[in-house]
C-alpha cells in the first residue's frame, strides 16, 4: 500500500495577555495524510518572556476550505509557569491543496 502524501502547516501568534505580559508562538504542526477529515497536534514552547516560558500541547480543529486550499483553528491553553497560564488561539498557515 502506498503511504498517503503528507503535510504540516506553519503557525505563529502571539497568547493572550495575562500577569500584564504576554509571549509569542511559531512553529509547524505535525505531519498527517492529506485526508478531507483530519486534525494536527501543535506542541512547543511560546516565547521566553518576563522571566519564564510556557509549554503548550493541543490538537487544532478541523480542516477549514478555504481559496486554493485549507487551514485549522487552534486553541488551547499552556502550561502553568510562573503561577499562571495564558491562552492561545489562531490560525495555521494555508495549505495549498
Amino acid at each position: 500500500m502506498m503511504p498517503e502524501n503528507l503535510h504540516s502547516h506553519s503557525f505563529n501568534g502571539k497568547t493572550a495577555m495575562n500577569h500584564e505580559h504576554r509571549h509569542g508562538l511559531t512553529g509547524v504542526t505535525n505531519e498527517i495524510p492529506n485526508l478531507t477529515e483530519h486534525v494536527h497536534h501543535i506542541t512547543g514552547y511560546i516565547t521566553f518572556n518576563h522571566g519564564h516560558e510556557h509549554y503548550f500541547s493541543f490538537s487544532t480543529g478541523p480542516a477549514l476550505v478555504v481559496e486554493s486550499g485549507h487551514i485549522h483553528y487552534y486553541h488551547g491553553i499552556s502550561a502553568a509557569s510562573h503561577e499562571h497560564v495564558h491562552f492561545i488561539h489562531g490560525y495555521t498557515a494555508i495549505f495549498l491543496d
